[in-house]
């Protein structure tokens, strides 16, 4: 939803309306952590599922991601936006535990008892709540 085709960021008023329809249905699954519209989607979720991963497998992941989809499209990304990397990104992935992290867990733990929080601190812990499903 954030990019238009060759990674061209959407215009901030079209995106939030679109992510608004999105909001007001009965089901929904958003995956991301954009900062600026975390409020909202909090608000409207009925369940929170927070993946915490040590930095350097997320660096890793974001690599082999990097190899695998070179000079493709990811199904989950906008036509013509093939897969990249630069240093910005790679930055951002290796400090989010230290930088980005702490502040998405203090409102998580401000939330009231109508959110279901699920935080998952490893692979194994997310395949054992798959499973429990």
């Amino acid at each position: 939803m954030f990019f238009e085709p060759n990674w061209i960021i959407r215009n901030r008023a079209d995106f939030d309306n679109d992510l608004n329809k999105i909001l007001e249905n009965d089901a929904w699954i958003i995956d991301g952590n954009y900062g600026r519209t975390m409020p909202a989607r909090i608000e409207k979720a009925d369940t929170i599922i927070l993946l915490k991963g040590s930095s350097l497998k997320c660096v890793y992941r974001v690599l082999k991601r990097r190899i695998q989809y070179h000079n493709k499209t990811r199904e989950d990304m906008a036509a013509g936006c093939n897969e990249k990397m630069d240093f910005e990104f790679l930055n951002y992935v290796a400090s989010f535990n230290k930088v980005k992290l702490p502040k998405i867990m203090k409102r998580l733990e401000n939330l009231d008892d109508s959110k279901q929080v699920f935080i998952f601190e490893n692979d194994k812990e997310v395949e054992g709540f798959l499973k429990s499903l």
